[in-house]
């Protein structure tokens, strides 16, 4: 498991030398060194990764009805010349349409976007969907995420293509004020939920009122849920 490592793993090369009778080890990582123009020199590792990754627009999908909705993936080529198909997979009950979709994507680094029609079941449910690319003999169900900056070497994370669904979704109200974090994304998960989303100013929220929101923390305030964590309740303005 990587999970808690302060880094990932890293190819590594291992030189085997012997040196007056005695055999010593040296070990080091394998990586590129590089500079841009405008830039210090960079360090780069080297990174297996699978011919393509396939990345979801979003971590979770509401459904408040059991109205069908389009869910967004994104294939991504890590190779020239990489073709095949994508398919998701859905709880019993569910439904994905089309059943597959094709893809041709020339230069590494290219993208493309899906998008499936996912339909629930009458009756609540709760599950996960799963993107599952095909190429060639290979079924890859993996999203890669790259971060790179100036001032710290480049790291590439893969992660599963998962999306959590929520069922059993009732909300009380239409209009949220919320106050915007850092790589939130939970405004997106209450406008699938049916709400108006509107952002509140530090002006908005030291006065705690408006003519068009009430600051309120109901018992049953929405609940996001997010893969792999526990519902987390979100404290937000409803009127």
């Amino acid at each position: 498991m990587l999970a808690g490592l302060p880094e990932g793993p890293v190819e590594q090369m291992r030189i085997q030398l012997t040196v007056a009778g005695l055999p010593i080890e040296i070990v080091r990582p394998i990586e590129s060194h590089f500079a841009e123009r405008a830039e210090v020199e960079r360090i780069r590792p080297l990174t297996v990764v699978p011919p393509v990754a396939v990345n979801l627009q979003s971590a979770v999908a509401m459904f408040p009805s059991a109205e069908p909705r389009a869910v967004q993936f994104a294939v991504r080529a890590n190779i020239a010349n990489a073709a095949g198909s994508v398919r998701v997979e859905v709880p019993i009950g569910w439904k994905s349409e089309p059943a597959s979709q094709t893809f041709t994507l020339t230069t590494a680094g290219e993208q493309r976007e899906l998008s499936f029609k996912i339909t629930p079941p009458a009756t609540d449910s709760t599950g996960k969907l799963r993107a599952v690319a095909t190429v060639g003999s290979s079924e890859i169900a993996v999203g890669m995420q790259t971060i790179n900056y100036p001032h710290i070497p480049s790291k590439s994370c893969s992660r599963l293509p998962k999306s959590s669904c929520p069922g059993d979704v009732h909300i009380s109200g239409k209009r949220v004020g919320y106050i915007m974090g850092a790589g939130d994304e939970v405004p997106e998960a209450l406008r699938q939920m049916g709400f108006e989303v509107s952002f509140l100013t530090d002006t908005d929220s030291s006065k705690a009122i408006s003519p068009r929101l009430t600051p309120s923390w109901p018992a049953s305030a929405p609940t996001m849920f997010a893969p792999n964590s526990a519902p987390i309740n979100r404290a937000s303005w409803i009127l």
